[in-house]
């Protein structure tokens, strides 16, 4: 009966939550396309502003395909250094749809499209980018539970992970901050409102712990250097707790 209703659940959630897009994102994209652009940018922000502009979440699993193809197409271009501001807010705004609500359905394809760069230079912007996004995203972890842990999730899922695990690598302690901190945000909310957490939050502690796990496992050494500022104490801590 479990596993029915968690199968249940999933298909709920895929069939009706299509991906939040706040507002700082898509004022953001706006101010962007008023700008004049290389004709070379054109597809990608027309492909990216057709994803917010769809309203279920398999209309945009489906989009997303159209997405990462302009993305990767972009990358593989031959740029000038005054297309430099420009590839860096593309970049930005397609690693970040990532971390954004409900995005899971997607990371898939879109994470696809990163792993296809091969250029060392737009690696390096890709990996810059996931790592200003995941120390503005800690910073949340209290309000918007395990946004870094579910992309770091599925970035260790893919087959084929490149380049993609230095960027794990390079920001697991934050990664590894968002779990505990997460977790402690539904061991507040049980204490303070009592019953139980639904099976979707049931599910989303047990995958940021596979996560943590698979961090602590793969890379120990950064986490050693952080042992100073108590975070192995908070990790232990949650597990009691668990």
């Amino acid at each position: 009966m479990s596993a029915k209703w968690r199968a249940l659940q999933h298909r709920h959630r895929y069939t009706y939550s299509a991906v939040i897009f706040p507002s700082s994102f898509t004022d953001t994209l706006l101010s962007q396309s008023l700008l004049p652009l290389n004709p070379n940018f054109s597809l990608f922000f027309t492909q990216l502003k057709t994803l917010i502009s769809l309203n279920s979440i398999y209309s945009q699993v489906n989009h997303s395909k159209n997405l990462a193809s302009s993305f990767t197409k972009l990358l593989s271009l031959i740029h000038t250094e005054n297309d430099t501001p420009i590839l860096q807010t593309a970049c930005r705004f397609y690693v970040e749809v990532l971390f954004l609500e409900n995005s899971v359905p997607l990371h898939r394809t879109l994470i696809s499209g990163l792993s296809k760069v091969s250029n060392k230079d737009r690696q390096v912007l890709i990996v810059e980018c996931f790592r200003d996004l995941c120390e503005e995203y800690k910073k949340w972890s209290n309000r918007k539970r395990f946004c870094l842990s579910r992309v770091a999730l599925s970035i260790m899922g893919m087959p084929k992970l490149g380049f993609l695990i230095s960027v794990v690598g390079d920001c697991a302690v934050l990664i590894g901050w968002d779990v505990v901190l997460g977790l402690d945000s539904v061991f507040s909310e049980i204490e303070d409102l009592g019953g139980r957490p639904s099976p979707v939050v049931m599910e989303q502690c047990q995958e940021s712990l596979s996560c943590l796990y698979y961090l602590i496992q793969r890379f120990p050494g950064t986490f050693k250097c952080f042992e100073e500022v108590g975070f192995m104490e908070r990790v232990l801590g949650v597990l009691v707790s668990v």
